[in-house]
């Protein structure tokens, strides 16, 4: 799971954080295998689509959790229409079956499923040694929901596929605040 995202290569533009970047990739991995387990939601990791970001995609609905304490940045899990349905149907057990991006309830399943992402990544990030604070969920929908941030802010973006849509994780790494709380990176 990343574990080769241990590894620095020079250039790359986020070299300095790798070891923060990947406590964050698997902690939140950790969060959708929780997930996955209790739920039946089958996320598929696209790995020949991991990039580097400006900005994360639009999408019809996205949860976003802030991490503070020795990383600070931030996790955005956002939904593309059909992923949006399905980890909506399957996080409530087939309760609410065709549920829009207007329906609370299924906003409510989008916010709980990130509140249970952010708590298994506060706890993996312990595990290793970071002290790592989450923020509550903040959950948005719309036909085009995206974060705006400024232009030297990246992100990287991971896609994972559902049987009928995806799920999108961008995470974001404030590289001043790592380096001024002396984190050894």
């Amino acid at each position: 799971m990343f574990a080769g995202c241990r590894t620095r290569r020079k250039g790359h533009a986020l070299h300095e954080n790798i070891e923060e970047i990947t406590v964050l990739v698997q902690g939140v991995q950790a969060g959708f295998h929780h997930i996955a387990r209790t739920t039946s939601i089958d996320f598929e990791l696209e790995r020949e689509n991991v990039s580097l970001l400006r900005k994360p995609e639009a999408a019809c609905a996205m949860a976003t959790i802030g991490t503070v304490g020795d990383i600070r940045g931030g996790v955005a899990i956002s939904f593309d229409a059909p992923g949006f349905s399905e980890a909506v149907e399957k996080f409530s057990h087939g309760m609410l079956v065709g549920a829009g991006n207007d329906d609370a309830m299924a906003l409510s399943c989008i916010g709980e499923m990130a509140n249970m992402v952010s708590g298994q990544l506060a706890t993996f990030a312990h595990e290793k040694g970071y002290r790592l604070d989450v923020t509550p969920p903040n959950v948005f929908a719309g036909e085009r929901v995206v974060q705006v941030y400024p232009d030297n802010v990246k992100w990287i973006y991971i896609p994972y596929r559902l049987k009928s849509g995806h799920v999108f994780l961008s995470i974001q790494i404030d590289e001043k605040s790592v380096k001024s709380a002396g984190v050894r990176v």
